[in-house]
């Protein structure tokens, strides 16, 4: 699929969704993301999730070496305010926010903005997309791939890809 797909200038793989502590699973995964190579690993957590399950796929999940954090299901979760010491302290920046079962129309960029607006419980004002979420996606990734130089963050800086 890779190689007929080569000349795209963006190719998403979707991985089916497994649990963080599924050695054999992870292994799979692991050559799966040897072979193709990808300029980014997105690891895709749950809003609706608890802050210790979060952490501990964060950590579980961290032998694939994930560059980026995508926090989904921004819809279904009823308190996101408990997130703010597990964001601190993620070694992941926060990529994009998902609010919805639309792709791409329900992804968008994570900003500080819309980052704060959720922590602080003020779930309806976050979602405010300023441009076609397709040329935001597209850009941003292009961006990371060509431009991400990774270095190791100090425990409690936030990194957001903006």
């Amino acid at each position: 699929a890779l190689q007929r797909l080569r000349q795209c200038d963006l190719i998403l793989i979707d991985t089916a969704g497994r649990a963080p502590r599924d050695r054999v699973h992870l292994a799979n995964l692991r050559k799966v993301l040897q072979f193709a190579r990808p300029q980014s690993i997105q690891l895709v957590v749950s809003a609706s999730s608890s802050t210790a399950h979060v952490s501990q796929t964060i950590e579980c999940f961290s032998i694939l070496k994930p560059t980026d954090l995508l926090i989904a299901k921004l819809d279904e979760a009823v308190d996101f305010e408990s997130w703010s010491t597990l964001l601190e302290h993620t070694p992941l920046p926060i990529s994009y926010l998902t609010h919805g079962q639309r792709v791409p129309q329900d992804i968008t960029p994570a900003t500080t903005g819309r980052l704060a607006s959720l922590l602080l419980g003020q779930q309806q004002n976050f979602w405010q997309p300023d441009c076609s979420q397709e040329d935001v996606l597209q850009q941003n990734f292009q961006q990371q791939g060509s431009q991400r130089e990774r270095s190791e963050r100090a425990p409690g800086e936030l990194e957001l890809s903006n």
